[in-house]
C-alpha cells in the first residue's frame, strides 16, 4: 500500500494539485462603499479550478509617499470567509473545520 494515499497532507499527495492549479485568483466585479474608509468588494474566487462568488470586507489603510522609493502608494486590507468544501477540499471534514478565513494586505503605487 502506498503510504502517501493514506495521508492527504503528504507532499506527494498534494503535488499534483499544486502543479495543476498553482494560483488562487480573485477578479472583482463590484464595490460598495459603506464608510469613509471601508466597503465591500464582490468578485469571483478561483481555487483548484473551481470559481465561486465571494464578498470581501475592504478597508483603506493609508496613502502617501513611501520613504523607501519616494513613490506614491496606497494600502488596503481585505477579509472574508470561504468554505473549503466549496472548492473541493473535503478531506477530514468535520474533524478539520470547513470555514477558512481570508486575510489580504496589499499596497500599490500610483
Amino acid at each position: 500500500m502506498d503510504a502517501t494515499l493514506d495521508n492527504p497532507f503528504a507532499p506527494a499527495a498534494t503535488a499534483c494539485l499544486v502543479t495543476e492549479f498553482p494560483e488562487m485568483t480573485f477578479a472583482g466585479t463590484g464595490y460598495s462603499q459603506n464608510s469613509g474608509t471601508g466597503g465591500t468588494i464582490t468578485g469571483n474566487l478561483t481555487l483548484l479550478g473551481v470559481t465561486k462568488p465571494v464578498t470581501l470586507n475592504v478597508t483603506f489603510d493609508k496613502a502617501g509617499v513611501r520613504p523607501t522609493d519616494k513613490l506614491n502608494a496606497a494600502g488596503f486590507s481585505a477579509t472574508g470567509k470561504i468554505k473549503r468544501s466549496d472548492f473541493g477540499m473535503k478531506t477530514y471534514i468535520p474533524y478539520i473545520g470547513d470555514e477558512v478565513s481570508l486575510i489580504i494586505e496589499t499596497e500599490g503605487t500610483y
